[in-house]
């Protein structure tokens, strides 16, 4: 889900803590910023501490405090002591939620515990990787704590049993709970309608959780065919009221056509309301309605200064785009070295169409040094991702020997995979070979 760009404030005990190696900062703030418009308050260090305070005493209260630690594992990360100390006390008090950005594994302890797959995530409004983050920590958070019910929170069926007592007399946070448990199956048979029942109830009553639950849950095919209609309904009251993720999403309906007529001028008005506002997904999206003359007139200057501000907000999709208006001469000045210096930033964040790109400039020698090996890390990066034209151009290196070592099994084998995902050269490749 797109975050909203909040003002993080110091907070003694916060909902969320998140360990991350100082390397994916910017993915941390990020992830932060995407928590904290769901209505937890988030704490990370690097934005936390205060002049004169004990590193370590406060980074262990501050775990101690959290209701659940989210482990971000990455490349940089597995190395750091930091990290994995702090993984581990989390392991220890039963809180920890880990998640990995790019294709690192875990270390040795935490293989064995299920960590949800970020690698290709880039803050797209209906992101499932970041949904299935959200219910991860919700499983934490949503239960009862007080220690009076610490019977109850260990058992879903009874917990559903309380909440519902509750939300019938009209308690509006029991109101949101028994929604919540219903859209996950939690002590009850998951039934997406009943969550959307409970959510309404508590959304009438000015929750403003519920409306945001809502807003998520409604325009899911899972729900009924009016969730479109609805949802847009309750975007625009919100974004009406100037919240930049509102005015988002609401801009992503207009742009796909649900909920309303299809209409990339208003799509393009309420992705600029958010954008004035810094939102860097909606500069994305406003940048793409420039480079593809959607809704406005094409404009690449245009696209290239809104891709600009969102690319250098760490978003990777507007890295990708600002890479490719580089490499071709759109709005800019043709360079080869800045279009990888984008790409590879976005490659770097595992964006897959990136990594392909990247790979092509070092197997041409366009901007960089030929390099059929670097070319070859790049493809596999992106092949493991199930891009068919990486899959393809890895199986033609194996073919050719070029950067690796000449395999006509591996050749065939990235061949048949690009062949599945539809790439027309791999099918030609395999009928003729």
């Amino acid at each position: 889900m797109l975050p909203l760009v909040m003002e993080t404030r110091w907070i003694s005990m916060a909902d969320i803590f998140i360990s991350y190696a100082s390397a994916d900062r910017p993915t941390a703030r990020r992830l932060a910023d995407a928590l904290e418009a769901r209505g937890w308050s988030v704490w990370w260090d690097h934005h936390n501490l205060r002049g004169g305070q004990h590193f370590h005493r406060i980074i262990e209260e501050a775990i101690s405090a959290a209701r659940v630690v989210v482990v971000v594992w990455s490349r940089a990360s597995v190395e750091s002591r930091w990290v994995r100390d702090e993984a581990t006390l989390a392991l220890e008090k039963d809180k920890l939620v880990p998640l990995q950005i790019d294709m690192a594994h875990p270390p040795l302890g935490f293989r064995s515990i299920h960590t949800v797959d970020l690698s290709s995530w880039i803050e797209e409004v209906d992101a499932v990787s970041f949904e299935r983050l959200v219910d991860s920590i919700r499983y934490y958070i949503d239960v009862p704590n007080d220690s009076n019910k610490a019977g109850q929170a260990q058992d879903h069926a009874e917990t559903i049993n309380w909440y519902l007592k509750a939300a019938q007399q009209g308690d509006v946070d029991a109101q949101v709970n028994v929604g919540r448990m219903y859209e996950n199956g939690w002590g009850v048979a998951q039934n997406y309608a009943e969550a959307v029942n409970w959510y309404r109830k508590a959304a009438d009553q000015g929750s403003k959780d519920a409306e945001y639950s809502l807003r998520l849950l409604l325009p899911n095919s899972r729900t009924d065919p009016q969730g479109h209609a609805e949802a847009a309904r309750r975007y625009r009251r919100a974004a009406e009221q100037g919240e930049a993720t509102a005015q988002v999403n609401l801009g992503v309906l207009y742009a796909k056509g649900q909920g309303m007529a299809q209409d990339h001028a208003e799509a393009a008005r309420w992705f600029r309301k958010a954008a004035d506002q810094g939102q860097a997904m909606a500069q994305t999206y406003l940048g793409n309605l420039y480079h593809n003359g959607q809704g406005v007139a094409q404009d690449y200057a245009e696209a290239a200064r809104w891709y600009k501000k969102a690319a250098d907000q760490g978003n990777a999709k507007a890295q990708f785009n600002l890479g490719v208006l580089y490499a071709n001469g759109q709005g800019v000045m043709q360079d080869h070295a800045e279009a990888r210096r984008w790409y590879r930033k976005a490659a770097d964040q595992g964006h897959a169409a990136a990594q392909t790109c990247l790979n092509e400039l070092h197997r041409t020698g366009q901007g960089v040094a030929q390099d059929h090996a670097e070319a070859a890390r790049w493809y596999r990066k992106a092949a493991d991702q199930g891009n068919a034209a990486a899959q393809y151009n890895l199986g033609w290196l194996y073919q050719n020997g070029r950067g690796v070592p000449q395999d006509k099994v591996q050749a065939r084998t990235w061949m048949q995979k690009a062949a599945a995902a539809g790439n027309d050269d791999a099918k030609k490749w395999l009928a003729k070979n």
